[in-house]
């Protein structure tokens, strides 16, 4: 059998993945269900669509699959989906997407959680894509922050392989990367305290990004209502944004 040369392969992989969470105060039962409302409309399957059509024309791929699952309140499939550990006080409701493109893939995780001993609860949203072609992931970055606005933000970027030319093994290093948010814009970094975690010779680079100013009427679900116990509402947002930012339990 003749041997067939693989010139000019990429190996090379370049993952990117954010973590977004957004988070609300809600009060009530009430409010509860309106908020499961708000969280089915503004994360359903056409608006996610959209977002990935307008992720596939930034990086110049094509999308060969597509996939939307939505998971209910089932104490067992829950276990089963995320790993963890069920608690009476804490409730989840899910929504998945998984993209596959042209050398690329791109997953969404969405999920709801509640938590009835504070009354905080935040959406996260798990945004992954492993590339394979020329493109920059990165250039995604300020359409994803400007979409999803959120009020926390964790990123992570690695870079993995080689590309074989003819000669030898070359790794693809062209463009060196000091840092994640030297790819956001002005605009978006003034909102946002950067904090910056990068091994260089690695290539691995982390950024995590909480907001500035925390507006209370900006996280009370409930409209025009008079807010009580502000002070209170602003310590349990505070607390639970530096928790998730500082990696405390």
């Amino acid at each position: 059998m003749k041997k067939i040369n693989i010139n000019n392969f990429n190996y090379l992989t370049k993952n990117l993945n954010i973590l977004f969470y957004k988070f609300k105060y809600i009060s009530n039962n009430k409010e509860k269900y309106k908020y499961f409302n708000y969280f089915n409309k503004k994360y359903n399957y056409k608006k996610l669509n959209k977002i990935i059509i307008n992720i596939s024309n930034i990086i110049k791929i094509k999308i060969l699959n597509l996939s939307f699952q939505k998971y209910y309140y089932k104490k067992n499939n829950i276990k089963k989906i995320i790993n963890n550990k069920y608690k009476k006080n804490k409730k989840l409701y899910i929504k998945t997407i998984l993209v596959h493109l042209d050398k690329c893939y791109i997953y969404i995780f969405i999920y709801l959680k509640l938590n009835n001993i504070n009354k905080l609860s935040f959406i996260e949203i798990n945004f992954k894509i492993s590339n394979f072609n020329k493109n920059n992931p990165l250039k995604l970055l300020n359409y994803l922050i400007n979409i999803f606005n959120e009020d926390l933000i964790i990123i992570d970027y690695k870079i993995r392989g080689i590309i074989k030319n003819k000669k030898k093994y070359i790794e693809l290093r062209k463009k060196k990367i000091s840092s994640i948010k030297n790819y956001i814009n002005k605009k978006i970094k003034k909102m946002y305290d950067i904090l910056d975690v990068n091994i260089y010779q690695e290539y691995i680079f982390y950024t995590k990004m909480t907001i500035k100013k925390i507006n209370i009427s900006k996280y009370i679900f409930k409209k025009n209502k008079k807010i009580k116990n502000k002070k209170k509402i602003y310590n349990i947002i505070l607390n639970e944004i530096k928790n998730i930012f500082y990696n405390k339990k």
